[in-house]
């Protein structure tokens, strides 16, 4: 995997500075690349890169030495070029200068972002210095990042700006001692993981998928081992989280049931946790976002087994909401006959009794569970009776038979069926943790 640093320079006449954040601080350098490269590339090997952006008339300023004018008399200025301030660093990596347009129009910016693109590959390890980065190309540096992070596998390590505009003009730099003229460089990278957590948690609330998230919290703990005890404290936090989020995903995608609400209660504990996050507090009200989603789950299994049937619905996982629903309807209509509704015989003879009801079937013909405690499959038929689901137990099970032989048949639903049948099926399973609502449908 290649390490590269990636910046562009501009056609100012740069004044020497002293650069430095709570990592460094650089001798007087005309060019802030000189202090960023000195200091992050500097255990860099043959097989990184360095990458300078420039335009034509950047390149014939500020690359090469001497080629800024006096403004009066038009004699050359000495000065040192970036190409012989990054060179005599003396650093291992190869240094490449990468000619690009003006940006004066789309199709000039859309030229910078292929070019800035094409100087990536595939694993890369980025560093970006975007002080000199002139009108729309900060944006577009962040564009092409996050383009890279998912076509090229890029990780972004840094993301740096010399905030150069605190020392005020030129003419005022130029006044001013060097030992005077210091400028912080801003780590943007915070900025840059944002957008990532982000896009994580909207995938997390439109997929019910946590793997980006559990991604990136493993990202973000593993440099803080040494950190300051509240940046500790955050990092427990979020890792609490990720494995909360990642528990009640999986057991939603293989349709635990009773785990499912379990885990939920403990998501629910992680997140009210991370309200206290001090260093990651931008993170707070997209953790906001996640509890409003799950606020709903109580912690009693066969409620939230409704619940977990309309996640899944929500999130696009049809045969687990299928599957969750009947087992959950199941469990409720055992439960509700006075039996326990983890025994899977009782649960056999549930599934049986709808059956019986729609075929109207003797006693003599009935088979297997419901044969075997026939006043307890009695019991339960009249349990379905009183609430009116015997329709909805054969609706569910056909329609989970027909998913589960992935379509195999030839009187196969389409998936636009599956989707449109759903909420009906769950309004009517709602009713069976709201008793209240059969009898007002009733009345």
């Amino acid at each position: 995997m290649r390490k590269v640093f990636l910046s562009f320079v501009g056609t100012t006449d740069y004044k020497e500075c002293i650069y430095y954040n709570t990592e460094m601080e650089s001798r007087p350098v005309r060019f802030v690349q000189e202090a960023t490269i000195k200091h992050y590339c500097q255990t860099w090997s043959f097989a990184d890169r360095i990458y300078i952006f420039a335009t034509d008339e950047a390149r014939k300023k500020n690359w090469v030495n001497d080629g800024h004018l006096e403004q009066n008399t038009n004699n050359i200025l000495k000065r040192q070029g970036l190409e012989t301030g990054i060179l005599s660093l003396q650093l291992e990596p190869e240094v490449c200068m990468v000619p690009i347009p003006e940006g004066k129009d789309e199709k000039e910016i859309w030229d910078i972002f292929n070019l800035v693109y094409d100087s990536l590959e595939e694993g890369d390890s980025v560093v970006f210095d975007i002080t000199h980065a002139f009108r729309s190309i900060p944006m577009l540096a962040l564009a092409v990042l996050n383009y890279a992070k998912t076509l090229k596998n890029i990780r972004v390590e840094g993301i740096f700006y010399g905030a150069m505009e605190k020392l005020g003009p030129s003419w005022v730099v130029e006044k001013m001692p060097i030992e005077q003229r210091l400028v912080p460089v801003f780590d943007l990278t915070p900025f840059a993981d944002l957008l990532d957590w982000t896009s994580a948690i909207r995938q997390f609330l439109q997929a019910g998928d946590a793997g980006a998230i559990k991604e990136l919290t493993q990202r973000f703990v593993r440099p803080i081992k040494k950190a300051s005890p509240e940046i500790r404290r955050d990092a427990d936090s979020l890792i609490h989280l990720s494995k909360a989020l990642d528990t009640f995903s999986e057991n939603l995608a293989t349709c635990r049931g009773p785990s499912i609400s379990s885990s939920a209660v403990y998501l629910k504990q992680a997140l009210e946790q991370c309200k206290g996050l001090t260093m990651l507090s931008p993170l707070v009200p997209l953790f906001e976002k996640i509890s409003e989603r799950i606020n709903d789950f109580n912690g009693d299994d066969l409620e939230d087994g409704i619940r977990s049937a309309r996640w899944c619905m929500e999130h696009n996982l049809l045969q687990q909401a299928y599957t969750i629903l009947q087992e959950t309807v199941i469990a409720i209509l055992v439960k509700n006959t006075g039996y326990d509704h983890m025994d899977q015989k009782m649960r056999d003879r549930c599934a049986s009794a709808s059956t019986i009801i729609r075929q109207n079937l003797p006693l003599k013909e009935w088979i297997g569970a419901a044969a075997s405690d026939t006043a307890a499959t009695q019991k339960i038929i009249e349990t379905i009776k009183e609430a009116g689901v015997s329709e909805l137990l054969v609706n569910l099970s056909r329609a989970r038979n027909d998913l589960n032989h992935s379509g195999y048949n030839h009187d196969a639903c389409t998936a636009a069926t599956f989707k449109k049948r759903l909420p009906d099926y769950l309004a009517e399973a709602e009713k069976l943790i709201h008793p209240d609502d059969i009898e007002e449908s009733r009345g």
